[in-house]
């Protein structure tokens, strides 16, 4: 609820974006990382959406999600490959 209506691009993976070129379809592939759980938090902790929520609410989100990631991850110092896509557009221009 608290992402900006434009965060809907990356959920479609940019595929309603308006593009002045002749789409390509480049290979997919993840962006991947070695983190502990608490390097994982942080991360999620910078989305603006997370700041958007503490901001608005007074409260933490990610208190709600370190109780299952602790559960899931209990030895938190130990490092996990983590994963998650990333969306390319990609066109050439007619000459």
């Amino acid at each position: 609820a608290w992402w900006t209506p434009e965060r809907r691009l990356v959920e479609t993976a940019y595929r309603d974006l308006d593009f002045p070129f002749p789409r390509l379809h480049p290979p997919e592939f993840p962006m991947q990382a070695r983190w502990t759980r608490s390097a994982l938090l942080g991360y999620v902790g910078t989305w603006s959406a997370v700041a958007r929520c503490r901001q608005e609410t007074g409260s933490d989100p990610l208190e709600t999600l370190a109780e299952p990631l602790v559960a899931s991850w209990p030895d938190g110092s130990n490092q996990r490959l983590v994963s998650w896509p990333l969306f390319l557009i990609a066109g050439r221009r007619n000459p």
